[in-house]
């Protein structure tokens, strides 16, 4: 079975990040930072908007030209991109917090629910119906909004958290690890972002907990 949500089908609809820990795009976008309830020690849409853009070109949620009209843009107003990437750490915690109440059988926060909401109205409202390959299509206007990064990012959320693959979200097991992942394994043993990161890094820790208790 393979470990990647489908997605509607949407021009500029992001691809899935190169590492592939999340599973859906949204879940990646979660996993930019490696704490949310403290001090992060590292963020990847920190300190500005340059960053944010320098994130989704990477996760090719934007295509290169996109990327570059956004940066001219972003240089123009840098006001209005400072805001966009307030954004996008609300909408990136509300995510966040909304996806570990369902993997946790609670209710998410409202105030997170109204924030994811309102980024997925503001997707919706700059998509437009298109004929592709025969079919219509949903795609994104083309001009270089500057918030035009998050609409992908909400719509794969909404995509994700209102389908039944929603119940397979899953945080790592790894000690202090906060990331989020899609649990689609046929045995339902993953429990670990990475098999190489957290999961070698845990069996190296019992490792060495038993070689210390043994001593």
């Amino acid at each position: 079975m393979s470990s990647r949500v489908e997605q509607p089908r949407m021009a500029a609809f992001p691809a899935q990040r190169g590492d592939g820990r999340g599973g859906a795009p949204c879940l990646d976008f979660v996993n930019t930072v490696d704490a949310h309830d403290r001090s992060p020690a590292s963020d990847d849409l920190y300190p500005g908007y340059v960053n944010l853009l320098a994130w989704c070109n990477e996760a090719r949620v934007v295509p290169p030209d996109m990327a570059q009209r956004l940066r001219r843009r972003a240089q123009r107003e840098p006001r209005v991109a400072a805001e966009v990437r307030k954004r996008a750490v609300a909408l990136r915690e509300a995510l966040y917090r909304i996806a570990t109440a369902l993997a946790d059988g609670d209710t998410p926060d409202a105030h997170d629910l109204a924030t994811l909401e309102r980024e997925i109205h503001a997707a919706r409202a700059n998509a437009r119906l298109r004929a592709q390959d025969g079919v219509l299509a949903w795609a994104f206007t083309d001009e270089p909004e500057l918030d035009r990064l998050l609409w992908p990012i909400a719509v794969s959320a909404e995509h994700l958290l209102r389908s039944p693959e929603a119940r397979r979200i899953r945080r790592c097991a790894g000690e202090a690890c906060q990331r989020l992942f899609l649990e689609t394994t046929k045995n339902g043993s993953r429990r670990y972002c990475s098999t190489r990161g957290c999961g070698n890094r845990e069996r190296v820790r019992r490792f060495r907990e038993r070689a210390t208790a043994s001593s």
